[in-house]
């Protein structure tokens, strides 16, 4: 099932069982059950305890380890506007959040195809539930190559995550060769990889 779905599915529980509820927090929860309508179930369980029957947006973050909509947004805008130093100071605040590394990628990621969904179509972004803010952000300095680009470092480091001594540090590498390239430039295949195009 799509994200849409299940979180259209999860409303309508919550409506029947007259439990109060963000849209966003239900978004959340539809992202993380990644197509399964049970794992969806499972994790608005785990919302309505951790929330005392209210199911909202700061509890689900925290129980997935998802970043806030604030540090989602800050990380756009250093990514934006090719800050090193402030990127790597919001990653050492993620550690203090506890934020999965993963997650945060997968949010960054998300974001990334929202605005290059809006570059070509802003017809078909506008039906989706995205981040306005950071989807202006990224469209606005990134042309849609570069965001094509983008993403393919996003899921290259995504995938590498776990080969990398930490998941900070590969959060961090990840982040800092989204800055470092740029469309046309090429970069030497990952050792024993020969499934892996070159960037550019």
């Amino acid at each position: 099932l799509r994200p849409e779905q299940i979180e259209k599915q999860l409303a309508a529980i919550l409506k029947k069982e007259d439990i109060n509820f963000e849209t966003e927090a239900l978004q959340l929860i539809a992202r993380a059950a990644d197509g399964s309508m049970r794992d969806g179930l499972s994790l608005l369980d785990q919302a309505i305890a951790l929330g005392k029957d209210k199911v909202e947006q700061g509890s689900v973050r925290t129980m997935l380890g998802t970043i806030s909509g604030s540090q989602l947004l800050q990380l756009v805008q250093a990514l934006c506007q090719n800050d090193a130093l402030a990127m790597t100071r919001l990653v050492n605040d993620m550690v203090g959040s506890s934020a999965d590394f993963g997650k945060a990628l997968n949010e960054l990621l998300v974001n990334i195809y929202h605005a290059s969904l809006n570059k070509v179509s802003p017809e078909a972004f506008a039906a989706l539930d995205g981040n306005q803010d950071a989807v202006s952000a990224l469209s606005e300095q990134f042309s849609a190559e570069h965001l094509q680009l983008l993403y393919q470092i996003g899921v290259l480091g995504k995938r590498d995550l776990h080969l990398a001594p930490d998941t900070r540090t590969g959060m961090e590498m990840t982040l800092l060769r989204m800055l470092a390239f740029e469309p046309g430039d090429t970069e030497d295949h990952h050792p024993g990889s020969e499934d892996n195009e070159e960037i550019g």
